[in-house]
């Protein structure tokens, strides 16, 4: 596993690290401005008040290279952190809630823009990083609020593990067909979505599988 999460200041990656990691006991589990703090022996706002933005964004790129060395992990990247640098092989999950576009105010976390209030830096901000998260992401983890433990819904989600019990899955033309080993019962195929040509040779191509053909369209001949 090579994972990191990625998202809008205060959405709440620390904490998802922490459940993470009861998720995947056994996966290292970094915090990116942890990381930097502990190497550098200064705290986040120290280095940014010392040393800059432009500094601290090398030193982000420094220690980020220094973690991917691991065969195993998963990582939470600081808000700022240039998307650009996170290559293709690590899953990139995008945290989000719905409140991200409201507009978040900090007073314990370093200013980037000091001239405008806080509500106008991370208003800024959010434009500019929201379509880099976007096309970045692998797939989006829309945080529910209230979450602060761990949760078996949640779980559920980060393991993947989807199969329920006596269901059918129905396949749409976006479907991963590499979902069908975890469907309990078997596959949908509907007629209004698929035509009877495809129908058949998907039915064809897996013999091992149990397919449900539901006619939609009471005019239709299969």
């Amino acid at each position: 596993m090579k994972k990191v999460f990625i998202g809008h200041r205060g959405v709440g990656k620390t904490e998802l690290l922490k459940r993470h990691q009861s998720y995947f006991p056994d996966i290292q589990h970094f915090d990116l401005d942890q990381v930097i703090a502990d190497g550098e022996k200064q705290s986040v706002s120290d280095l940014f008040g010392s040393l800059g933005e432009k500094y601290f964004r090398q030193l982000e790129e420094k220690y980020f290279n220094q973690i991917r060395q691991n065969e195993n992990f998963v990582l939470s990247l600081g808000a700022g952190f240039n998307t650009d640098l996170i290559p293709a092989d690590l899953e990139v999950v995008y945290v989000s809630r719905r409140t991200d576009s409201d507009g978040r105010i900090f007073l314990n976390r370093p200013r980037l823009n000091a001239e405008l209030s806080p509500l106008e830096e991370y208003n800024l901000r959010y434009s500019e990083r929201e379509p880099k998260y976007r096309q970045k992401a692998d797939w989006v983890y829309h945080l529910p609020e209230g979450v602060d433990s761990t949760d078996e819904i949640e779980k559920t989600i980060f393991q993947k593990n989807f199969k329920i019990k006596n269901s059918y899955w129905t396949l749409n033309k976006e479907s991963e067909l590499l979902l069908f080993p975890q469907c309990s019962n078997g596959i949908e195929l509907r007629t209004d979505l698929f035509d009877l040509e495809t129908i058949l040779k998907i039915i064809k191509k897996y013999p091992e599988d149990h397919f449900l053909v539901s006619i939609r369209n009471q005019s239709q001949v299969f």
